[in-house]
């Protein structure tokens, strides 16, 4: 009868493995905590020891975690920790396979769903990274040109909005008529708005203050 394959869970998020990593074009020299997820596969030929699988699961971050600490440096892209997946699953399990395959059982292999920095130690990253490209005037102009880019975007896109709007209603301050239109259609009287600060206005912006006038006429809200 073949043995029955077998898996177990393990992962440190509770205790994140401490790495130390540089990056020579960014001057990173720091030390970051990693976490990771998975499972390991295995098969008893004994089954006399009953269920092991915490122990082999313990085994398993045991191992891997030895396999990250053995990493170097210069080795490690904090920002994509993918690549290393295989090798240290490879090193994991030939830990594994001279400690278990005495007793019996059989290391097949082992899987990661998860292998990344910690959030807080992307964040520290994040920021030394962004502190270095605004040192580079090449890259600052070009951060400070997206910016201007974008604002404008934002600007056109406001203006979109007012035109779409068109004329809102306004009430004349003479003769009472309610107005879509720039000019009274009873009386002739040019639309008028007074600004927060007192003074009144026909155009889009107080001449006084500089502030755009509202969207919606708050005179006309009290007519009954």
């Amino acid at each position: 009868m073949e043995p029955d394959v077998l898996k177990a869970a393990f992962t440190n998020e509770e205790r994140p493995a401490p790495v130390h990593v540089t990056d020579t074009s960014v001057n990173l020299d720091m030390d970051v905590k990693v976490i990771y997820a998975g499972s390991v596969s295995f098969e008893m030929k004994d089954k006399s020891y009953g269920d092991i699988s915490g122990i082999v699961g313990d085994s398993a971050k045991t191992a891997f975690t030895i396999a990250i600490s053995s990493l170097q440096p210069e080795e490690i892209d904090p920002r994509d920790l993918a690549p290393l997946k295989p090798r240290l699953c490879k090193a994991a399990i030939e830990r594994m396979r001279s400690e278990w395959e005495r007793r019996g059982v059989n290391i097949l292999g082992i899987q990661i769903e998860k292998l990344e920095i910690t959030e807080e130690s992307a964040k520290f990253m994040n920021q030394l990274y962004e502190m270095n490209e605004l040192r580079d005037p090449a890259k600052l102009a070009k951060k400070l040109e997206e910016a201007t880019q974008a604002a404008k975007a934002a600007a056109i896109e406001e203006a979109k909005k007012i035109t779409a709007l068109g004329d809102i209603k306004w009430k004349c301050p003479k003769c009472g008529a309610i107005n879509e239109g720039k000019f009274c259609m009873e009386c002739g009287t040019k639309r008028e708005w007074t600004c927060s600060c007192g003074t009144v206005n026909t155009g889009r912006f107080c001449t006084e203050c500089g502030k755009a006038r509202a969207l919606v006429d708050k005179s006309i809200l009290n007519i009954r």
